[in-house]
């Protein structure tokens, strides 16, 4: 049995309601069946919050959000109706891993032979926007072998088949959660990936080339790939390259955001309750605006890019949501002392960024439509992208932010190895250049066996320790000021912080002290060895 657009549609949105094993643990336990009207009824913050929702909407005066607060608050009282045909499937399991992974999936039995299983999507909220997105989303542009929210899709995939056979399967998600719901069923076992009837991606990403192209998955993706719904209806579901053979379509959207371009419609219209769907439970086909076609030019653009220089600029970002809120607050405020240093430094230069900016902002202000239509994706569209010029661009992006992650002693431990080569590098070189170029070179030369006192270098460089030391006593002291200064303050408090912080110069002398004396000490030995 097939299921109707709308069915997988209604089992995604299912996956955003936090219904939780113990739900259907505790209903099991009073004699009920876990049936969407019995969980969602015993849950009565998810309507709350649905209420809530339509509230804040209403407040802030926008009928995109008031139209999405409205849709979401009709299909919970659809699903608990008794006169609905949804409140009576039922929630046999549920995956949720969204504090760790922020994986969320459940098992919806539809019947006693046919079960969907439903992933959630992106979100954002608490540390969810750095598992989803940064972790997850923007990792999609470089991995090749899945990220780790789609590999705890597969394996509850694999646990699904050995604990709940039934005679067919779907998976459906939206956003995030559609793109999880591909990557399940390719990598779903062989037994189980021939029962599955239909894949439902509601508006998410594609992938990367490295994931369709690599032979390990070919065989499931052609077999799957007829079985395959990618509709798309907003610029997520543009990202990267649709699975080849699927039915990717964009499709019709309700008419208060259909083919509009101010930025409430073109980012609000991803929730699935802006889908037109006919009276059977179908689809409609559509035409994709520009605004998606121009970010799904630019990330397949970004995809064919060598995989070392979207992930540098992964390691960077994920080097900043590594930090305490107290550091993040440091750095942010480092961000905008640096800022406005540059400003004064350069004045034209940034006169004329911020006359760019306030024009883009004022077009938007004024001509939302022109602004989403023309203005974006003609600027996105004239990037040309090559290895050469991106590889620059991240480079310096990711100097800079190294360098203000590091003022706090934070930085990522890519950017210390990068750090630590370098200076071994240098040192390298000077200890080489030193004994080429200098007139004790040439002494050295001709009176192969001298003496060394190592003694005064190693002391010279714990002199050199204590005193950095002091300079970390100093910066620590120095953070705990911010809790106890006003913004003026700050600023000026920020940039004498970045004078304290741990010498990296004195780290450097300390290292060449030592490795000289570490260099005298061997050569002594050899010498003193070949001539015993």
């Amino acid at each position: 049995m097939a299921y109707s657009d709308e069915e997988l549609f209604i089992a995604a949105q299912i996956a955003y309601y936090d219904i939780s094993k113990k739900d259907v643990a505790n209903l099991k336990n009073h004699g009920k069946e876990p049936t969407l009207q019995e969980i969602l009824t015993s849950k009565p913050k998810i309507v709350e919050k649905l209420h809530s929702d339509l509230e804040k909407a209403k407040n802030a005066e926008s009928p995109v959000a008031i139209s999405k607060a409205q849709g979401d608050l009709d299909l919970y009282k659809r699903l608990v109706s008794p006169k609905s045909e949804y409140s009576k499937w039922k929630i046999v399991d549920v995956k949720d891993d969204n504090d760790t992974t922020g994986f969320y999936g459940l098992l919806i039995e539809t019947s006693p032979e046919n079960a969907i299983v439903g992933y959630r999507g992106s979100e954002s909220e608490g540390n969810q926007f750095e598992k989803d997105w940064v972790q997850t989303d923007f990792k999609m542009l470089n991995e090749s072998v899945g990220v780790e929210q789609q590999k705890v899709a597969a394996e509850y995939m694999n646990y699904i088949y050995k604990n709940f056979p039934y005679d067919q399967y779907a998976t459906a998600g939206h956003s995030l959660g559609g793109n999880i719901s591909f990557y399940a069923a390719i990598t779903a076992p062989p037994e189980m990936r021939a029962k599955i009837i239909q894949a439902l991606n509601g508006d998410g990403p594609g992938f990367a080339n490295e994931f369709l192209t690599n032979p390990k998955y070919a065989d499931a993706i052609k077999e799957m790939a007829t079985r395959m719904n990618h509709y798309q209806w907003s610029l997520v579901g543009a990202i990267l390259n649709p699975v080849p053979g699927s039915n990717y379509m964009s499709l019709k959207t309700k008419d208060n955001v259909y083919g509009k371009y101010d930025l409430a419609s073109l980012t609000g219209k991803h929730s699935m309750t802006f889908v037109d769907i006919d009276v059977n439970g179908r689809v409609i086909k559509g035409d994709m605006d520009k605004f998606a076609a121009s970010i799904g030019k630019l990330t397949t653009e970004t995809d064919e890019l060598p995989s070392a220089v979207g992930n540098s600029l992964v390691a960077t970002i994920e080097g900043f949501f590594s930090l305490s809120d107290k550091d993040k607050k440091i750095f942010g405020v480092t961000v905008v002392a640096n800022l406005a240093l540059l400003a004064v430094t350069y004045p034209v230069a940034a006169v004329a960024g911020l006359v760019v900016a306030g024009t883009i902002a004022v077009i938007g202000w004024i001509d939302p439509e022109f602004f989403g239509e023309k203005l974006i994706p003609f600027l996105l569209n004239s990037i040309s992208f090559t290895a050469d010029m991106v590889q620059k661009v991240i480079d310096g992006i990711t100097s800079v932010i190294s360098k203000a992650i590091d003022t706090v002693n934070m930085a990522k431990e890519f950017v210390n190895q990068l750090k630590a080569e370098v200076v071994n590098a240098v040192a390298g070189f000077v200890l080489w250049a030193g004994e080429k170029v200098s007139p004790g070179f040439a002494y050295a030369s001709a009176h192969p066996v001298i003496k060394v006192d190592t003694y005064k270098l190693r002391n010279y460089a714990e002199r050199l320790k204590i005193v950095n030391r002091r300079l970390n006593s100093l910066d620590r002291r120095m953070d705990s000021l911010y809790w106890q200064s006003n913004l003026i303050d700050i600023i000026s408090l920020a940039q004498a912080d970045l004078m304290t912080s741990e010498s990296r110069v004195i780290r450097n002398c300390i290292a060449y002290l030592e490795e000289t004396a570490e260099s005298f000490e061997t050569a002594e030995r050899n010498i003193i060895n070949k001539m015993s």
